[in-house]
């Protein structure tokens, strides 16, 4: 009796990759290479656009970039005239710097161990950059970070944000600081709310905003008033130092 003949089995074909449905893989593989869903930076990354570098499995556009450090980061800001020229800020008084749009950063000497949370480039001739965060922490430099000098705030409450115009700081307890003189003397803007802010514009008009939607609009001429949300009425601008 003749065996039956055993014929192989077809060979498959392989589908083509979509490199769209590696990256979720590749972000949850690598945790060194997360990226944050929120505007906080990821721990020990920084991400930077370049049309220069590489392309990689991220967004079109994004690049990643070695930070040195593993410390939380929360802030960064780019030279307005220079974009290859930026600095980042975070917990323990970390400030990195690059001069080559990312392709390295370094650790700048800030004086400070306190958690930073925002750093800012002044839009102004020769503008000073500013960092600011835990403690009511005023940080200022003139020379690109070379030095940072601690600046007196006449807080304590921890400040979450800075603008890059108009000077104008942002943070806990109602607090809302400016500076008449590019950042070297600030005064507190009584705003008679303890709503805590988390981000301030100075823009034409001021904006800061807040816990439980609350937002306050205001400029240089005009006192600070609320715009919504269910923080307590503004004392119209009256200021202590």
């Amino acid at each position: 009796m003749t065996a039956p003949t055993i014929k192989p089995a077809p060979e498959r074909h392989r589908r083509p990759v979509n490199l769209r449905t590696l990256i979720p893989t590749v972000v949850t593989l690598v945790p060194e290479v997360a990226i944050a869903t929120s505007a906080v930076l990821a721990t020990s990354v920084v991400l930077a656009t370049s049309a220069a570098l590489p392309t990689s499995a991220l967004a079109s556009g994004w690049e990643l970039q070695a930070s040195g450090t593993t410390v939380d980061l929360h802030g960064v800001t780019a030279h307005h005239s220079d974009i290859d020229i930026a600095w980042a800020c975070g917990d323990a008084g970390t400030i990195l710097y690059t001069s080559n749009g990312g392709l390295t950063w370094e650790p700048q000497d800030s004086g400070t161990t306190v958690n930073l949370y925002a750093i800012a480039f002044q839009e102004i001739q020769f503008g000073p950059v500013i960092a600011v965060g835990e403690n009511g922490t005023i940080l200022r430099t003139q020379d690109s970070g070379t030095t940072w000098e601690t600046i007196e705030s006449g807080t304590t409450n921890t400040l979450r944000s800075i603008s890059d115009f108009s000077f104008l700081a942002c943070g806990d307890d109602g607090t809302v600081l400016r500076s008449p003189d590019t950042g070297l003397t600030w005064t507190l803007d009584d705003l008679g709310t303890t709503t805590n802010f988390h981000c301030v514009t100075g823009t034409g008009v001021w904006q800061v905003v807040g816990d439980g939607g609350a937002l306050y609009i205001g400029t240089f001429s005009s006192p600070w008033s609320p715009r919504g949300g269910t923080s307590s009425p503004s004392r119209r601008g009256s200021r202590r130092t």
